[in-house]
């Protein structure tokens, strides 16, 4: 089956084909040595990729997931080709992103750091704030483009799995 996935402004597409020890994952095109292992069911996993090993914690988000390895923490889209032409019909048809998009924590941690203001115009991928969860600190990025309806965190203060932190219109 064919994935499109986008990180950050790079976007990829993936062919995936079989299961278990058989699974065949090829990028672009490019074929990888993949082996994996999922350690907490649906959240963590252990990575083997072209011989480099990583650590996963993975987490679903609005439209995605946020991804934290190697110290990174990485906004994530997936689209199946199912997806992807109901997206492309309705970009066709002139639908576009609506409403409010709320940014809420993918783990408990600690504010380090709020880098806007109600009002502040954002961009997707801008850092929005920072928070530090297992003495890792993880900047987290505006989803897409909007403006700053309310920002419900604090420097200083802790924030709970799924609180919301910010919202953008």
């Amino acid at each position: 089956m064919r994935y499109w996935t986008t990180i950050g402004d790079r976007s990829y597409e993936l062919t995936v084909e079989g299961e278990g020890a058989s699974l065949a994952v090829a990028v672009d095109g490019t074929p990888l040595e993949l082996d994996y292992y999922e350690v907490a069911r649906g959240a963590t996993y252990s990575l083997i990729l072209d011989g480099r090993s990583y650590e996963l914690w993975v987490r679903s988000g609005d439209g995605g997931y946020v991804v934290f390895v190697a110290g990174h923490t990485l906004a994530v889209s997936v689209e199946d080709e199912r997806q992807r032409r109901i997206r492309e019909l309705k970009g066709a048809a002139g639908v576009g992103e609506q409403g409010a998009v709320e940014l809420r924590a993918p783990m408990p941690a600690v504010v380090l750091d709020v880098m806007v203001a109600p009002g502040d115009g954002v961009t997707e991928g801008q850092g929005l704030c920072v928070i530090e969860a297992m003495k890792m600190e993880n900047l987290m990025r505006a989803p897409r483009d909007g403006v700053v309806k309310e920002v419900k965190i604090e420097k200083g203060k802790g924030v709970g799995l799924n609180d919301v932190m910010v919202i953008i219109e």
